[in-house]
């Protein structure tokens, strides 16, 4: 099935985010990708009007390369930067953990930039954030952050990965309380059903 669809709406104390996000895939080796993250706060914060477009392609057995582009032409984004908040990532993969495969492994490369307010929530979906793999401090990853992660993933039991993050990564602009070294070391167990 070449089109994946989830749509999702979630409700938090005074709004409701909602949610589509999507996956293409053009064939074997090429795959597109798309979000589209809002909420309905019109008066308080209406900190979401982001859209994001990715593509991934497979370059050989062992390689993938990933980006993916997003901005935020929320009110909130609007109001502190003077204008949308964007962001985007590349990365570069090779291999990776099979979760039913016991010993498989994989390490990953990633570009990471984006602006002041661009996910102030930690709630979007561009890839790298915190639904795609967490962060542990100053609100999201993808937000007001420019720098690199190198990652680390294997597979220890069977339907169970290890990833390692390090991402000695920088603010983009001075903020009140956010510092200019926002780097971090993240390591996950997952467990696959």
């Amino acid at each position: 099935m070449p089109l994946v669809t989830d749509l999702i709406t979630h409700r938090l104390l005074w709004c409701t985010y909602y949610a589509v996000d999507t996956a293409y895939t053009i064939d074997k080796d090429k795959k597109i990708v798309a979000t589209l993250w809002k909420d309905d706060d019109k008066e308080l914060l209406n900190a979401y009007n982001t859209v994001t477009l990715g593509y991934q392609q497979q370059l050989n057995s062992k390689w993938v390369f990933s980006g993916e582009y997003g901005r935020n032409d929320s009110n909130l984004a609007q109001h502190e930067n003077g204008g949308a908040a964007n962001a985007f990532f590349a990365r570069i993969k090779c291999q990776g953990a099979i979760p039913s495969k016991v010993g498989s492994s994989g390490a990953s490369l990633t570009y990471i930039k984006a602006d002041p307010y661009f996910d102030p929530c930690s709630n979007t979906l561009l890839e790298t954030t915190p639904n795609g793999w967490g962060y542990p401090t100053n609100g999201s990853n993808i937000d007001n952050v420019k720098g690199l992660v190198a990652s680390y993933e294997r597979t220890v039991f069977d339907n169970t990965v290890f990833k390692i993050d390090y991402a000695p990564v920088k603010r983009v602009k001075d903020m009140n309380g956010v510092p200019d070294d926002r780097s971090y070391v993240l390591a996950k167990l997952k467990l696959y059903f």
